[in-house]
């Protein structure tokens, strides 16, 4: 089974129990602009579990959007507060975050801005800083420094634990230069609301056609996500099998994804875009495969979701922490890195016409029970009850 690189444990799971008798306690998640993604996933199926009597707590989570002009969250049963920020609103908006936050016992900080940042320093509420708000590989050299410095120096002001879903991503911001004092960084593995997705090893549905293979691919169109290198390997495809590539997600990069897109051969190769797919769980129960070929995920919740649906997946090495939920060969793939990768697989799609029906009982009979988002909500909130 590949599994993630080897790490010296400096960073330990955070199991607590939650102390009996403990007062109800309101937590507040900071996140920014609504977008599709790993973070609103996890945050909505977080939040949900409010009126969940099965979750046996009581404590209530709620949101706080930052700079918030468009887009909406689903239906959710917390309460959601929006922060507005533009330029010459800084002071503005940290006395009305300082306001919102007098309500809650814990802030989780999905989204660092400086003014949320100001208010919990001014209001002294524990924080809980997520590890994927930490991007500091895209833009100038200066910004990218200046970043740096932002996510060492802040979580140290707020004297904040940090929480990571893997090893790995605890791995990755250290090699990003962030430096994180090792004592207050705590490993909570991510989840999915597993009692919502339908039961696993059902035979793929939503098809149209026999005899053509589904691959799909899910997330952000963006250039970290990699999708080209699908399209890319896909120009030359001259294999038997027919192939239907579904794209699921937006982003800046879909202009050029189409005009890649634009290049397979079309008698063999059919690609659909699809845009915001609204149900997921549809989408992955109509693939024969999903292929995730973006590198260095802290997690990459995609990879959970298809799972839980009973859907193989093929990633390649680099891809990060999720690189432990694939047993090469059993559940799904672990392919040579980049384009040629990709060829050698849609090749075996040929020369092994069972391989794809025996992915998918293996990753029917995968066991995802650690990552309940029950029980990664139970944790975090042990993690409240000891500050």
């Amino acid at each position: 089974m590949n599994t993630a690189p080897s790490i010296t444990p400096k960073w330990a799971p955070a199991v607590v129990p939650v102390p009996g008798g403990a007062r109800a306690r309101r937590l507040l998640h900071v996140c920014g602009n609504v977008r599709g993604g790993g973070i609103v996933t996890l945050v909505c199926s977080l939040v949900r579990l409010n009126e969940d009597s099965d979750v046996g707590s009581d404590t209530r989570h709620d949101v706080l959007l930052i700079y918030d002009d468009k887009g909406e969250l689903p239906p959710l049963p917390c309460e959601v507060h929006r922060l507005s920020y533009r330029p010459g609103e800084f002071w503005g908006a940290t006395r009305k975050a300082r306001r919102i936050l007098r309500g809650y016992d814990a802030v989780l900080v999905h989204a660092a801005h400086p003014a949320v940042v100001l208010a919990v320093a001014l209001e002294r509420k524990p924080c809980f800083l997520f590890q994927h708000g930490m991007t500091v590989s895209s833009g100038s050299p200066t910004s990218r420094r200046l970043r740096k410095v932002w996510y060492s120096w802040f979580p140290r002001l707020l004297r904040s634990r940090v929480i990571c879903s893997t090893r790995y991503a605890a791995l990755k911001t250290e090699r990003l230069g962030i430096a994180l004092p090792p004592e207050r960084v705590s490993i909570v593995p991510f989840g999915i609301a597993l009692d919502s997705w339908p039961p696993k090893g059902r035979a793929p549905s939503g098809r149209s056609e026999v005899g053509v293979h589904y691959i799909g691919m899910a997330g952000r169109l963006v250039r970290q996500k990699r999708q080209g290198l699908v399209l890319e390997s896909l120009k030359g495809y001259r294999g038997e099998a027919r192939i239907c590539l579904r794209v699921a997600g937006e982003g800046e990069e879909r202009g050029a994804l189409e005009a890649l897109a634009r290049e397979v051969p079309p008698d063999r190769v059919r690609v659909e875009f699809l845009g915001a797919v609204r149900d997921m769980r549809a989408f992955y129960e109509g693939l024969d495969l999903l292929v995730f070929p973006s590198a260095g995920e802290s997690f990459g919740l995609v990879v959970l979701e298809a799972l839980a649906c009973g859907t193989p997946v093929a990633v390649f090495p680099d891809v990060g922490g999720a690189l432990v939920l694939i047993d090469d060969g059993r559940n799904g793939l672990v392919l040579p890195e980049g384009s040629n990768g990709l060829s050698a697989l849609w090749a075996s799609l040929d020369e092994d016409p069972g391989l794809l029906t025996r992915l998918r009982q293996g990753a029917a009979d995968t066991d995802l029970s650690p990552y309940d988002i029950a029980t990664t909500r139970a944790t975090l909130e042990s993690l409240v009850a000891t500050v």
